[in-house]
């Protein structure tokens, strides 16, 4: 009677009167269960869930009737008032007790989903699966394991499914570590683990947290909590086995990937990284096996998606999911969202039916999840035995940190300031990518724009400028203008430029594409190449203010798009050889993008619809002939380049290297070998692919001394949605550390192209300035066609964006192509120029206050080329020392003042200089002055000084 009279008062909301009720049962009997549960429903409706947890807490649990019901009950009251790790346990105890209850595991799933637990999630969902008890939102969890199941705060789900707003700590870091913020997924976590209240499976995720932020330092702590239950989760075994990657220990680094694939079938990155693995382990057929793999399941995660975005959503997108699902051996999962497609149906029992029975069967057969065969994708690596944590973890930047302890490294980034001035000075020029204006729909020679060579060649102490010209259209590609050559004229008022194109004698009537400048002939004039549809040139500097045309081609071939050029001894006779990249050679290079019935262009051509061609080095002989050779043994070196630096970039390798960034193909590092054939050492130096494991869309490529050790270093600029690169090098190896420099997040949303490192304040540490612009019209598409111009100041552990006020040019957005560096007006600033694919090529004049010191060397080689390509500068000015390099072909299409520039900082005395002259001799000069312009001669002891020249004299004679 009084327990009849209780549930009156609580349905009437009398909740007083109710617990007054129910305490007077228990008082009369204190195991009186039924009255514990119902006043603790009493008190919960008032809000006081501890004092109604606690109550249930006295209800034993193995009580036959009540027992798992008051565990459910208070385990979701727990989850409720934030009490997760309560509810967490009491869920695994109902489990414990019942497994068959599946309330329980799907409110566990929940709830570890939330707190970005992910995997321990996705045991319990396969668990729904196999009973064909399950919701849509879980198996849209299974389909990428590692990323996040978000919802932002304060967001309304949609009607009918469950929020998943992050919960703890850790359901941040998850959310951190889905959107590339690695090393804050990381520190957030941290804590939890020093605590010892971290479970296995988020020590493994700090693991793949720090070694995606290129932090050895957490890496090498991470060791010491390790233990073999955190070895159960695949991300200790991806975090592994990308280390292993990172240091080129391909096998070992494949076999721990392919554990992690084993755990978790729905790892995208490691799947991509086992591709790199394979192909540098030169097993390019098993690695294209891989490669395919991942499309596929990047197709699968893209249908989830457009079904998790779509209200209403076709029969035909859960029947393709679904198809693909079960071609990777996930069949549990297709019977599942057929059988979501099939409750959407009239007349729905009969096929609903079958498909119940088809997941009967599945279960029974325990194939409903991809095997082992399936999952390595038919490879059999079990031969080899799994990794140990690596010995020592070795970080890259510990030489970075011991070097910076001589060296201040900067506060912040300092201001900038640079002013266009092409107007001012009478540069004229805009490349044209056909005979008319066209503003997309761009065939893929027309896409890359046109470059731009910086050269004193009538060596008057002045940068003269050498630009590109296409005007001209298919079949023959006769240009309707030419490449310019304008001549820096000084006068007692002004610095301008003068175009002398038709008193130089360098018409060009064909298609021009790059250009680059060096002394072919050692006659101490530079001269000038170009590549072009058709017949690549060599342009002879009489040494009169004339150029002699010579064709390098016997024949012209209009079906070969040529990309980039330098000119430098590749050979090892001293003389410069010409290396020019060749992107494609293919029938339909005229071919032009498909467009919609509105006009707006679908899709950019693809540049692995062309046949890639092979790179060629035309090898220069003591008469100024050249031999013309391709590059590498076969058809498998072909490859789409457009960006190219030769110099001395391995410093245990005798002569030069050439670096090759090329488009959605792997890179390549051509070292000599002892038979004089170039050969292709990407792989085994770490260089050949991008960070995340695959090949990018690389373009541009500034190589220098970024970090202050000693070594070269090289950025390259890469397509949307692919971080620039940044390949920092020890002991000759490679790491893309873009990452942990701060460059990869505001690189990722750019189509990079010109790339430049120039110290703009003289600091010391050399930033980098990159131009942007996608390669085609998609904004209808969503995306940016026109994009801004970047400058990263280097602040020594990461490089930091600039914003430059006051610039016109910087304020707008472009289509850049083409940067190389100068220092134009002679102030000890460095400058830049940059072409555009449809607007008017721009020199931007460095203005940055600063009072900084600096010094520029020239070299000229004797027993070396002239050029001095290849050669190392060592400065030393009190406790701080720089390394620079004579590099030749400076990244994209173009080439760089041929100086080179240090910015010293508050340093006002040079102790000294040690050059390594390309011919292996060793020359050191001493009390260099600073603010200078200086000529190092190659067995001359004497430096010369030579300042901007007075109107009308050489500053040579001077």
């Amino acid at each position: 009677s009084l327990m009849s009279q209780a549930t009156t008062y609580q349905k009437q909301g009398n909740l007083r009167a109710a617990s007054d009720l129910l305490r007077r049962l228990l008082v009369k009997n204190p195991q009186d269960y039924e009255a514990i549960f119902q006043l603790a429903n009493t008190e919960a409706a008032q809000g006081r869930f501890d004092e109604a947890i606690e109550l249930l807490g006295e209800i034993p649990v193995d009580h036959a009737e009540a027992g798992i019901p008051s565990l459910g009950v208070s385990a979701d009251w727990c989850f409720q008032t934030e009490r997760y790790k309560d509810a967490e346990q009491r869920y695994r105890r109902i489990l414990e007790m019942d497994p068959s209850i599946n309330f329980a595991r799907r409110r566990l799933a929940y709830l570890l989903n939330r707190q970005g637990r992910r995997h321990e999630a996705v045991t319990l969902i396969r668990q729904l699966c196999a009973a064909g008890d399950v919701m849509q939102d879980e198996l849209h969890a299974l389909i990428v394991e590692s990323d996040a199941m978000y919802d932002p705060p304060g967001s309304r789900p949609a009607a009918g499914s469950r929020p998943y707003w992050p919960i703890g700590k850790m359901g941040q870091a998850r959310y951190l570590f889905t959107e590339k913020q690695y090393l804050q997924a990381a520190e957030i976590v941290q804590p939890m683990i020093e605590s010892g209240e971290a479970p296995a499976s988020v020590i493994a995720f700090f693991g793949r947290a720090a070694v995606e932020a290129q932090d050895e330092e957490k890496l090498a702590w991470w060791r010491g909590h390790v233990n073999d239950s955190v070895k159960e989760f695949p991300e200790y075994w991806a975090a592994i086995g990308t280390y292993l990657m990172r240091e080129t220990q391909y096998q070992p680094a494949v076999r721990a990937l392919a554990e992690a694939i084993r755990l978790d079938p729905t790892d995208l990155r490691s799947i991509r990284r086992i591709f790199q693995g394979l192909r540098s382990m030169q097993r390019p057929e098993d690695a294209e096996i891989w490669i395919e793999h991942y499309a596929l399941l990047n197709s699968i995660l893209r249908k989830s998606n457009a079904i998790a975005g779509s209200e209403t959503t076709s029969a035909a997108s859960f029947q393709s999911l679904a198809s693909d699902l079960e071609s990777v051996g996930r069949k549990l999962e297709a019977i599942l969202w057929r059988s979501i497609n099939a409750s959407r149906q009239p007349d729905a029992k009969q096929l609903l039916a079958e498909l119940n029975q088809q997941l009967k069967q599945t279960v029974a057969k325990q194939d409903g999840f991809p095997n082992r065969q399936q999952l390595w994708c038919g490879m059999d690596l079990d031969d080899h035995p799994l990794p140990p944590f690596p010995a020592q973890i070795r970080s890259p930047s510990d030489e970075a940190i011991i070097a910076s302890q001589n060296y201040k490294l900067p506060d912040k980034a300092a201001s900038a300031t640079f002013r266009e001035i092409s107007s001012q000075i009478g540069l004229v020029h805009t490349y044209r990518i056909a005979r008319q204006p066209a503003k997309k729909g761009f065939a893929i020679y027309q896409a890359y724009g046109g470059g731009v060579a910086v050269s004193d060649f009538d060596l008057d102490g002045e940068s003269d400028l050498y630009l590109a010209q296409g005007a001209a259209d298919p079949v023959d590609f006769v240009a309707a203008e030419s490449d310019l050559l304008y001549r820096t004229i000084v006068t007692s008022q002004s610095r301008r430029l003068v175009d002398i194109t038709e008193l130089a004698g360098v018409q060009e009537q064909d298609y021009t594409v790059g250009v680059t400048a060096g002394d072919w002939n050692q006659d101490g004039f530079p001269d000038l190449a170009v590549a072009n549809i058709g017949i690549n040139r060599l342009l002879i500097n009489q040494g009169d203010g004339t150029f002699e045309s010579h064709a390098l081609d016997s024949a012209a071939n209009l079906e070969r798009f040529c990309t980039s050029l330098a000119m430098g001894d590749v050979s090892g006779d001293h003389l410069p050889d010409l290396f020019v990249l060749n992107y494609l050679r293919d029938p339909e290079i005229t071919r032009l993008p498909k467009s919609d019935e509105s006009g707006n262009v679908i899709d950019a051509v693809p540049p692995l619809s062309f046949k890639p061609s092979r790179d060629q080095l035309y090898v220069n002989n003591d008469e100024g002939k050249w031999q013309v050779l391709d590059v590498g043994t076969d058809r498998s070196d072909a490859c789409t380049g457009l960006g190219i630096v030769v110099a001395d970039l391995k410093d245990d390798q005798a002569g030069n290297e050439i670096f090759v960034g090329n488009d959605v193909m792997r890179n390549q590092f051509w070292i000599r070998d002892d038979d004089g054939n170039l050969v292709d050492s990407a792989s085994l130096l770490g260089c050949a692919y991008g960070s995340l494991g695959s090949s990018t869309g690389a373009m541009g490529i500034a190589a220098a001394d970024l970090d202050r050790t000693g070594t070269i270093d090289l950025h390259v600029s890469n397509y949307v949605n692919e971080p620039a690169s940044l390949y920092i090098n020890r002991d000759g190896v490679f790491r893309d550390l873009n990452v942990k420099f701060k460059l990869a997040r505001d690189s990722t949303p750019m189509v990079g192209f010109g790339s430049q490192a120039i110290d703009y304040t003289n600091d010391g540490w050399l930033d980098l300035v990159v131009t942007n612009g996608h390669v085609e019209d998609l904004e209808s598409k969503g995306q940016v066609f026109r994009q801004p111009i970047q400058l990263f100041a280097n602040l020594g552990e990461r490089f930091e964006l600039v914003e430059v006020p006051d610039s016109p040019f910087w304020s707008k957005p472009h289509l850049g192509r083409a940067l190389a560096s100068l220092d134009f007006d002679r102030d000890g600033r460095m400058d830049f120029i940059v072409t555009d694919l449809l607007e008017s090529t721009e020199l931007l004049l460095n203005r940055s206050a600063t009072k900084n010191h600096w010094v520029k060397i020239r070299l000229v080689g004797r027993s070396s080329e002239r050029d001095a390509i290849g050669a190392r500068v060592d400065l030393q000015a009190g406790n701080q020392s720089w390394a620079a390099w004579v590099t030749s072909g400076d990244g994209y299409l173009c080439k760089n003042e041929s100086a080179l520039h240090f910015g010293i900082g508050q340093e006002t005395n040079i102790d000294r200089v040690l050059i390594n002259w390309p011919s292996g001799q060793k020359q050191i000069f001493e009390d260099i002055p600073v603010d200078e312009s200086i000529l190092l001669v190659e067995d001359d002891p004497n430096a010369f000084v030579f300042s901007s020249p007075t109107p009308g004299t050489s500053s040579l004679s001077q």
